[in-house]
């Protein structure tokens, strides 16, 4: 089981940069977060330039990439937008090995109609980015669809796709308040990545494991059901020593919960 970090752990430098700190800390699973970019205030294809140009001269195990999330108009129109933009990003990363991209559903409501409409968009995420695997994420708003267990079987039951699976945010289920166990229930396999923080039960907080509500052992379950490929820590932070600190103790505690499963 692998273990890293987003460079969300880094809100205070571009993409690149996080990158590139993550890989200087020894980490060798890094997932670049689309936050940075918010953040940043930088040129997207121009930075994803940059970031290749970083990975290409790292020696990293893997290197994933969550989709932007700020375009998910449920329109024709929107989703034609958002999938351009998806195959912006993945023609601007060729030249770098990308394990998957992560990706969250339009903003539908929370009824099972919507199901075939995510099954489609899916559909055209994976077209956009191939080869590379597509992982599904649970949002963190529990009024629109995609934010529990059964909205994301009920999508990947329309596909026959091998190269679509769930990345399961604990966070975000904390937020959503739905117990882990269910989406390993109903989930179960296709959860191959998970990415961990904490909150306070109400807000997408980004804080890290211990900080919030977020019952640890509750996580540990879950890894020891879905034996994922992948943990990644997702703590937001400021200032880079403290940065540095809290991602440790966030890798450090993510270690040791994947060393316990048999």
């Amino acid at each position: 089981m692998l273990v890293g970090a987003s460079t969300i752990a880094y809100l205070s430098l571009s993409p690149a940069r996080a990158v590139r700190r993550l890989v200087e800390l020894g980490l060798r699973v890094v997932e670049l977060s689309y936050d940075n970019f918010l953040h940043g205030g930088v040129r997207e294809i121009q930075e994803l330039e940059l970031v290749a140009e970083v990975v290409s001269m790292s020696n990293l195990t893997s290197f994933s990439v969550h989709l932007p999330y700020d375009n998910l108009d449920p329109s024709l129109l929107g989703i034609r937008s958002a999938l351009r933009r998806y195959s912006r990003w993945a023609r601007a990363l060729d030249r770098v090995r990308v394990s998957h991209y992560v990706v969250h559903l339009p903003n539908l409501p929370s009824s099972p109609s919507s199901a075939e409409v995510a099954a489609e968009y899916v559909a055209g995420v994976v077209e956009a980015v191939e080869p590379v695997t597509v992982a599904v994420e649970n949002v963190s708003n529990p009024e629109v669809f995609g934010a529990r267990a059964v909205d994301l079987a009920e999508t990947l039951s329309k596909l026959e796709l091998s190269k679509v699976y769930v990345c399961l945010d604990v966070g975000h289920a904390n937020v959503v308040k739905e117990p882990l166990r269910r989406y390993a229930e109903v989930l179960g396999g296709r959860i191959r990545v998970l990415h961990v923080h904490d909150n306070d039960g109400f807000r997408d907080l980004h804080l890290p494991l211990g900080a919030g509500t977020l019952n640890l052992g509750e996580v540990a379950e879950v890894i020891e059901l879905v034996k994922p490929e992948k943990l990644v820590a997702e703590v937001a932070c400021r200032g880079l020593k403290r940065c540095d600190q809290e991602l440790k103790q966030a890798i450090s505690l993510l270690e040791s919960l994947a060393g316990r499963v048999r």
